[in-house]
């Protein structure tokens, strides 16, 4: 079973169970959030 963040994993298995976690991919940054998340990266280098 996938736990679904709302612990139903937990309510399945009663705590004993085990899952991996297994990364997907990276989704592209829309356009209109770049410049902000840019600004704020070069702000913190500073």
């Amino acid at each position: 079973m996938w736990y679904d963040g709302k612990g139903s994993s937990f309510a399945t298995t009663g705590g004993r169970g085990m899952f991996t976690l297994e990364f997907s991919h990276y989704d592209e940054l829309p356009a209109n959030l770049t410049d902000k998340v840019v600004a704020e990266a070069k702000s913190r280098e500073e």
